[in-house]
């Protein structure tokens, strides 16, 4: 009897410390996932002054081309910068309850040719070959829109920069 009440206090104790744990690791979830999103909605309105003046000045007719080019990868890193706090942003409102809210059905295709067109938009002597092997299979998939777009224009900006012949 003394042993099996020395078990249950046993089991008691841990529990309770288990408990606390969870609660610590949800609160510094919680506040990690809070800093994210407020640290990404800051970032973003000083961000997008930059890109709207670099738009502006590369809309200068006189410009040499020196300044020109600079400016142009200026406004790609700035667009990749931006493109990854909107990454963050996602994420973090994104939880396991509500991803499946957010699948819906879309064409796989059309998200490709989507995200390359806006990654050719800025390296345009980037080429790309498509092509489908077999015409029966589908290519409507289950998926978040957003976040494939996000793991597409990665996969060709790397393609583009560290490939020799860009393709």
């Amino acid at each position: 009897m003394l042993v099996q009440n020395s078990n249950i206090i046993e089991i008691n104790i841990l529990t309770k410390a288990f408990n606390k744990m969870l609660n610590r690791l949800n609160k510094s979830y919680t506040s990690q996932k809070e800093f994210t999103s407020n640290a990404s909605h800051e970032l973003r309105t000083p961000l997008s002054r930059i890109i709207l003046q670099i738009d502006t000045l590369l809309n200068d007719n006189t410009l040499a081309v020196h300044t020109r080019n600079y400016l142009g990868e200026m406004q790609k890193n700035t667009t990749h910068l931006n493109e990854m706090i909107n990454s963050l942003l996602l994420l973090t409102n994104l939880n396991s309850r509500n991803i499946q809210e957010k699948l819906k059905p879309i064409r796989i295709d059309e998200v490709i040719f989507n995200s390359f067109e806006k990654v050719q938009h800025y390296y345009q002597d980037f080429q790309m070959d498509f092509s489908i092997s077999n015409e029966h299979i589908s290519l409507e998939i289950e998926g978040i829109e957003s976040l494939l777009e996000i793991v597409f224009e990665n996969m060709f900006r790397n393609a583009y920069r560290y490939s020799n012949d860009k393709k």
